[in-house]
């Protein structure tokens, strides 16, 4: 059980990871 919640957390926190680097990707290249 705590092995399911932690890899819940840990996909969550890749996923915002994951939009934070596009954001700041999209930014740095003039992107909509």
């Amino acid at each position: 059980m705590i092995g399911e919640i932690h890899e819940n957390l840990l996909g969550k926190f890749i996923d915002s990871g994951r939009r934070v680097s596009n954001d700041a990707y999209n930014d740095l290249h003039g992107a909509d």
